[in-house]
């Protein structure tokens, strides 16, 4: 399976593929990872990007074209399995193009793609218009993304082995030119944080535009990486997803969060995975 999967996809499972945001690794979705051993009817793939992670001493990608077709090439597998796409920031990105590949060389499409704080497509206004040559201005355009850029450029042997990486993946997004002919055929949910300033919901509702079938959005407390504090169950549930090893809660039982915090999600007018207004 290339290098991108470190194991098959698990038959008679729904298979959560995963993609990582920008300059991040397999890693990033280690809590998933761990918590999917229990789960009988959820398996967590979290993607291995070159560059970084187990990975460090490949070439990273900077296409997105390349990269989306890298990926489906190595989904071979998961021609007769059950599964959806998720991208974090970034990973929406890619998730989106490696879907359209996927239409074109597979009748097994994923279920959904799921993005999460992921602006659509060429809606980033955090992102630069171009890349910048220097490590240290590169490192200043990432840091508007938060502040484990700036952490980690702070060691500068660490830095040194992240760059390539850093650089292959904004190069990746700035240069992507997405297509809006032809929109998925499957749903997309996006997932924002409320107090995301790179990828708030305003900018993630466009990504209806990119599809035929249904489109929700919604909101949940955390900044842009907010993923790491939830459960593959609470994002599943989130989007809508059933599985027969947990059933569908409401968030406040989720999460444990107060009825202040769900309801100021629900005033907003997006809505929760149990609101009334929520499209779920």
């Amino acid at each position: 399976m290339a290098g991108f999967f470190r194991s098959p996809p698990r038959s008679h499972a729904l298979n959560i593929v995963c993609i990582p945001p920008l300059g991040a690794d397999a890693s990033f979705f280690a809590h998933w990872l761990r918590e999917a051993r229990s789960l009988d009817s959820i398996a967590v793939q979290a993607i291995h990007l070159p560059g970084r992670g187990s990975r460090l001493l490949e070439r990273p990608i900077s296409s997105m074209s390349d990269l989306a077709d890298a990926i489906a090439e190595a989904m071979c597998d998961y021609a007769d399995q059950d599964y959806i796409i998720l991208g974090c920031s970034m990973g929406g990105w890619v998730g989106y193009e490696l879907c359209k590949r996927l239409a074109a060389i597979s009748t097994n499409r994923p279920q959904q793609l799921i993005v999460c704080g992921s602006t659509a497509p060429g809606n980033c206004p955090t992102l630069p218009s171009f890349v910048p040559e220097g490590d240290e201005e590169l490192v200043q355009s990432l840091s508007a993304f938060g502040a484990s850029f700036r952490i980690v450029a702070a060691n500068a042997e660490l830095l040194s082995l992240v760059l390539p990486a850093w650089r292959a993946d904004l190069t990746l997004c700035v240069d992507w030119q997405a297509d809006f002919a032809r929109p998925l055929d499957i749903p997309i949910k996006a997932v924002a944080g409320e107090d995301d300033d790179v990828a708030p919901a305003s900018l993630s509702r466009p990504w209806e535009k990119c599809t035929d079938k249904s489109f929700t959005i919604e909101r949940v407390p955390g900044g842009h990486l907010f993923i790491q504090d939830l459960s593959i169950q609470e994002i599943l549930h989130l989007a809508g997803v059933k599985n027969a090893d947990q059933p569908l809660l409401d968030l406040r039982t989720l999460r444990g969060r107060g009825d202040d915090a769900i309801d100021k999600l629900s005033d907003q007018g997006i809505g929760y995975a149990g609101s009334e207004n929520s499209s779920l």
